[in-house]
Order: C-alpha cells, then structure tokens, then sequence
C-alpha cells in the first residue's frame, strides 16, 4: 500500500509541474519622456475548459502533493516503528522510541491541519475536496488513536489507528484517480 501511495506522489508531481507565478516585468522608461510606461501585456493562452489543469489547480494540486510528500514518509516511518516495537515491546516504554514516534505524530497532525485549511480553486478540483478532507479525518483519528494506544497500551486503539493510515492511502490513490477523470 505504501509503494502504491508512494508512486501516487510522484504522478501526482509529475502532473502538477513546478506551478510558480509568472513574475511581474518591470515598468519600462519612455526614451522620450523619461518616463515610467506600462509593460505591454504579454498575451496568454485562454485557459479554456479544455486547459487541464489550470496554473490555480496546478497550485492546489502541487500544494496537496506538498502534504502528501510530508505525510507518506511519516506514516510509513510510524510503521518502521511499529514493526520495532514488534520484535521488542519493552520499547514502547523507551523515552527514545516515544519521541520518535511524537516526531511522525507531529507530522501526521500537521498535514490533517494543512490538508483542511485547502480550498480547492475551481469546480473541477472541488471534487477533490471530499478526498482531501477525509484524509485529514482519517489523519486525525490515526493520530488520535496511536497516542491513545501506546499511552493506554490499546490494542483496539492501535488496530484503529492503522487502519485510518490504510485508508490514507486508499484515499490518495482515488484522488489520484479522480484527478486523472478531471484532466484525462
């Protein structure tokens, strides 16, 4: 699942290209006058229906992948852990291995947060919106549930916990998914 996400990121980036702003041209002096003219507009393609995606999506997508290039190596660095902890439990009572495993916390938290103060450009993007605000629930409830799980030693916390990242990663591909039914 991870790898599947991991491949997610890098179409996603490949689809969403560098997406910087265009600078402004300096003002031009007359030779006559000396003084400052307006630049001449350069003109633009129309971003028309058929622009997929436009530089505002390609932003928003580029921005969503900035989240999701953070999130993945956390969840996947919350699963090395685990599997540590697997072959020896005594570390979940190791200060060492709790703090390593805060660090990923932060990380998953801060990408739910990020991923909820998005607002998707234009129509066709809003549909993405229902996938990105799941992912930060389900971030959310992974957070939730792996703090609650170690500090309570809860199984069933724990249990919760992996799958909300599961899904995570479901969620990535079928946004993945949907961007490609957008801008075929």
């Amino acid at each position: 699942m991870l790898v599947g996400v991991v491949i997610v990121i890098a179409i996603i980036a490949a689809a969403v290209g560098g997406g910087g702003d265009d600078p402004e041209p300096a003002p031009r002096r007359s030779s006559e006058s000396g003084q400052a003219s307006q630049p001449r507009a350069t003109p633009r393609p129309a971003e028309t229906a058929a622009a997929c995606p436009t530089s505002a999506e390609r932003r928003y997508l580029a921005r969503v992948a900035g989240v999701l290039g953070r999130v993945v190596p956390a969840m996947g660095n919350l699963g090395s852990l685990f599997v540590r902890a697997g072959e020896d439990a005594t570390l979940v009572l190791d200060d060492d291995w709790r703090a390593d495993l805060l660090v990923e916390l932060v990380i998953l938290q801060a990408g739910a947060e990020e991923l909820r103060g998005l607002s998707a450009p234009t129509a066709r993007t809003r549909s993405l919106e229902g996938t990105t605000g799941a992912m930060a629930r389900e971030l959310e409830a992974a957070v939730a549930n792996t703090a609650a799980g170690v500090d309570d030693f809860d199984i069933e916390a724990l249990e919760r916990a992996a799958r909300s990242i599961e899904r995570v990663g479901q969620l990535a591909e079928d946004g993945a998914a949907a961007l490609d039914a957008v801008c075929p």
